[in-house]
């Protein structure tokens, strides 16, 4: 209780897939909505991230603000396409805000990482080492199963083709999400259907 948390929802292409239903982002969401059915007193705050990360809602006490953001988010047909992990990361620490001035009381500071692990950017390793300096500890939602889906493009029931003509998938990718979680004494779970109940 009394913490700061950025919830960071992954919102690239690969999240609509279904291969947790109805989709991973759909999935996600539920999981961040369940966290904060739960929360009492923690300000919050929410960033989207695909290509280039986003605050969606900057840091508050007023959760149903929260809710209202994180019910509009969808898929992003972003300008820059991809999924940039290690930027969400850094653009969820500044959501937080600066650390607390050593002498007052030091509030603890989380985020909460919701994707299904796909990162194009790299970066992760040197984004641990801000994160530790922020003094934050990240919590990792795995989005998808090992077995992968195809990605949807748009709503006219297609699915997205490399150069070739075949069918991309996109399978969850744990590393990432795990390592960040392990690293800043976090931990690591993957969306599973009891957790949007």
């Amino acid at each position: 209780k009394g913490i700061d948390f950025a919830i960071v929802v992954d919102t690239s292409k690969s999240m609509a897939a279904a291969d947790v239903a109805p989709s991973r982002l759909a999935r996600g969401v539920a999981a961040a909505s369940s966290l904060l059915d739960r929360l009492e007193g923690d300000r919050v705050a929410l960033v989207t991230f695909a290509g280039k990360p986003a605050i969606a809602c900057p840091l508050t006490l007023d959760h149903e603000a929260v809710r209202l953001f994180l019910d509009a988010v969808d898929v992003e047909a972003v300008s820059v396409p991809g999924t940039a992990l290690a930027s969400a990361i850094e653009e969820g620490v500044r959501a937080l805000g600066p650390r607390a001035v050593e002498g007052t009381e030091a509030k603890g500071r989380a985020l909460v990482v919701i994707s299904d692990g796909e990162d194009h950017e790299g970066g992760v390793p040197e984004a641990i080492s801000a994160i530790k300096r922020a003094g934050v500890v990240v919590y990792g939602i795995g989005c998808g199963t090992d077995q992968g889906a195809p990605i949807p493009e748009g709503e006219s029931g297609a699915y997205k083709k490399d150069g070739q003509g075949k069918l991309v998938t996109t399978r969850l990718d744990e590393k990432p999400l795990r390592t960040l979680a392990v690293e800043t004494g976090g931990k690591y779970y993957r969306a599973t259907a009891a957790e949007g109940e």
